[in-house]
């Protein structure tokens, strides 16, 4: 009987180690895994809701479509042209010779947009003289004019920039400003012009940027 008792006391012992401790790891590594994948939840990051508007350009078509060449190459065959990649914009390249160049962005749906930037050495005066400036604008584009095949009445734009230069110049008129519209064509679809920037990029080179536009189309 005493043996019997030995015996139980013996085989119990174990049975109460294993259950204490022999589980444990098993549960151990439940808790860790548990505990990793909410870790893992909280550290990756949440859905994040654009809140930038919809570009609708990309989405209707441009009535203008591609932007095509407008130089004449007869008349400056080393100008180049190209589009950028969203082929909603064409660039194009002009050597005017005696150090000038022009660089003409061709843009725009709903408006037809020519940015004409200019580079220059030829002229030098202080960037806030804007009759002087305003003058070699002239002088510029009617250059540039004369190999131009836009689809915009540049002529009828240069008569009334040359107009308004000429009447200040005599003491007749108001003085253009840096910025200012000047409108040259009908109301349907307006046409206007601006000289939009006078700066000077070197210590002897100069730039200068008029824009034309025609629309809403």
């Amino acid at each position: 009987m005493e043996k019997i008792l030995i015996f139980k006391t013996v085989y119990f012992i174990p049975c109460v180690f294993v259950l204490l401790f022999g589980c444990q790891p098993a549960q151990t590594n439940s808790v860790k895994k548990s505990k990793g994948l909410a870790q893992q939840h909280l550290d990756t990051p949440a859905l994040q809701v654009s809140k930038e508007p919809i570009d609708t350009a990309e989405l209707i078509a441009c009535p203008l479509g591609e932007p095509e060449p407008i130089i004449d190459k007869k008349v400056f065959p080393g100008a180049t042209f190209k589009l950028a990649g969203d082929r909603k914009l064409g660039i194009q390249h002009v050597d005017l010779g005696k150090g000038d160049r022009v660089e003409i962005r061709i843009s725009g749906c709903e408006y037809y947009v020519l940015t004409c930037t200019f580079e220059t050495s030829r002229f030098s005066a202080d960037t806030t003289n804007l009759p002087y400036w305003f003058d070699k604008t002239n002088l510029l584009m009617h250059q540039l004019n004369k190999g131009l095949k836009a689809p915009i009445e540049i002529d009828t734009a240069l008569n009334r920039l040359s107009d308004r230069l000429s009447k200040y110049n005599r003491g007749m008129g108001i003085p253009l400003q840096l910025g200012e519209e000047v409108d040259f064509g009908g109301q349907d679809p307006r046409q206007y012009f601006s000289i939009d920037r006078i700066s000077q990029v070197s210590k002897k080179r100069y730039q200068i940027q008029i824009v034309f536009a025609y629309g809403p189309i």
